[in-house]
Formats: C-alpha cells, structure tokens, sequence
C-alpha cells in the first residue's frame, strides 16, 4: 500500500505547476484519482482551473489500471472552462446519495461502475 511518504512526494510534485508535469512522468501511477468541477451532459470532464487540465490529462492517460473520478452529486451535467478528459476513460465514480437517475444512466451507457457513499 501507498505510504506517507510517497503520498507526500506526489502532492509537493503537483503543487508546483511548472515542474509538476516533468516530475509526474517520472512516476507509474497504478490507480489515479481526481476531482473535477463539472461532468458534462455527453460526458465531458471540466475543470475550472486551468493549471489542473495537463496534470489531470497525463494522470488519466497514463494510468495502469483504474481512473478513478471523486464528485458530488451536483457536479454531473455542470461545464466549467477547461476540458479534462471523457467519462469514459474513468473506471469508478464515487459520489454521494443525491444522485439523479438520469447520472447513474449516463454512467452505465459508459461503462463507469458506480460506487455511492
């Protein structure tokens, strides 16, 4: 299992922008997990912060195994500025019981196991 140190290693590679890119293609990531601002309609993952679209992008790209997306429920069918990625290059969503049916519907069209906390 992941350790404090590595997990300390990752978050101060990722909070310098300008390096953090560089540095993460130094690391094999097995399971990526983000947050994002916003699940679009056709399933477009957004952000609006503009500094998080290339770190998110490499990390869901090129991880090994699972994608996993982190949201509450009032982020699906929400757009902020800056495309990350499409629902479906995530594996997981996990989210809270305010989900609409419409949400688990567009997840299960794309494959995305559900998981509600």
């Amino acid at each position: 299992m992941y350790d404090e140190y590595f997990l300390d290693l990752v978050l101060n590679l990722v909070h310098s922008k300008d390096s953090s890119l560089n540095n993460l293609k130094n690391l094999a990531s097995d399971i990526t997990i983000i947050g994002i601002s916003g699940v679009t309609p056709d399933g477009k993952l957004t952000t609006s912060l503009m500094d998080e679209v290339e770190i998110n992008q490499y990390m869901i790209n090129e991880s090994t195994s699972k994608n996993i997306l982190v949201c509450d429920s009032s982020k699906f069918y929400k757009a902020a500025n800056f495309k990350i990625g499409d629902i479906d290059k995530i594996d997981i969503v996990i989210t809270d019981d305010n989900i609409e049916r419409k949400t688990i519907e567009m997840l299960e069209k794309h494959a995305v196991q559900l998981i509600i906390v």
